[in-house]
């Protein structure tokens, strides 16, 4: 299955603008998430399998779950962060599995915050675009389980 940096924009796009009421544009810039990274990932399971995954800095996590929850600056937790960046990347692979062929299941959300990184072996990039809000970038990812992985382990 290929993906195109286009559809990755739009579903993008579409998710930012009708949860958050956010604009989202393409940057041109080489990314740079910066030390306190915020990662949420969703992984897909079935005739298809890989994860798409969303990395931003800290800064544009917290305002996300501000908008999100209609909350102030000095009330957003990290759970809530968290929550926030677990749910774009559950929309967004949302999407993008209703492209893929059946079945296919969306894992729960996992999110990593601080500068953490999650990491995913024996994937290859599918698909990755740099996009900006807020004046702050940020990036979103399509990984694929490898083949060689696919027949060790399909269950």
């Amino acid at each position: 299955m290929q993906f195109k940096e286009d559809e990755l924009r739009q579903f993008s796009q579409m998710v930012w603008q009708s949860i958050l009421g956010l604009d989202v544009k393409p940057s041109d810039r080489p990314f740079n998430a910066g030390e306190d990274q915020t990662e949420g990932c969703v992984q897909i399971a079935g005739a298809w399998r890989g994860m798409v995954t969303l990395s931003c800095p800290g800064e544009l996590a917290r305002k996300v779950a501000e908008i999100m929850f209609h909350l102030g600056p000095a009330e957003v937790s990290p759970e809530e962060v968290q929550d926030a960046i677990g749910e774009l990347a559950n929309m967004i692979g949302g999407n993008l599995k209703a492209l893929l062929p059946p079945p296919c299941e969306l894992s729960l959300p996992i999110v990593a915050l601080n500068g953490h990184k999650l990491h995913f072996p024996m994937t290859e990039t599918v698909c990755r675009v740099t996009l900006e809000c807020l004046g702050h970038q940020f990036q979103l990812t399509i990984l694929k389980q490898k083949e060689s992985m696919r027949r060790i382990f399909s269950f």
